[in-house]
């Protein structure tokens, strides 16, 4: 199974999770009463499935940075701009504050605008049209 694919893989499960997690309201974070123990332990198990993939993702981001340090790669490739999306929106399904979140959504809005300005010089040089300039702006 290739990088790219199993990045693609993991960015469109994280985003299914995100969407059924805000669908069903899961709170994994709230204390639990003696009532809710069953609950409890099921969102125990949630809590400890999305560390994992928090985990996982890191790990394929530091893969891809080991990549680029070989020489194969490029800090702007797809796979390597996947990889830490996907490892930074899992990190959102973690956070126990808003301030938080926010960070994380700093950290992504970072990456996007980096991408715009490398596609912009890219697009200045002759290299990209306009429709990828206006995906990067979009984006």
């Amino acid at each position: 199974m290739s990088k790219h694919f199993r990045v693609v893989l993991v960015a469109f499960l994280t985003m299914i999770a995100s969407i059924v997690f805000v669908q069903i309201g899961l709170p994994i974070l709230r204390p639990v009463s003696a009532s809710e123990s069953s609950v409890g332990s099921t969102q125990d198990q949630l809590h400890k499935k999305f560390v994992e993939r928090k985990q996982l993702l890191d790990r394929i981001v530091e893969e891809a940075k080991l990549s680029l340090q070989f020489g194969r790669g490029s800090i702007n490739s797809l796979e390597y701009r996947q990889a830490t999306e996907a490892a930074l929106r899992a990190g959102i399904d973690l956070c126990q504050s808003k301030e938080e979140r926010i960070s994380i959504f700093d950290e992504i809005l970072k990456l996007y605008a980096t991408r715009e300005k490398q596609l912009e010089l890219e697009f200045k040089a002759g290299k990209r049209g306009t429709s990828d300039m206006r995906e990067a702006k979009l984006a």
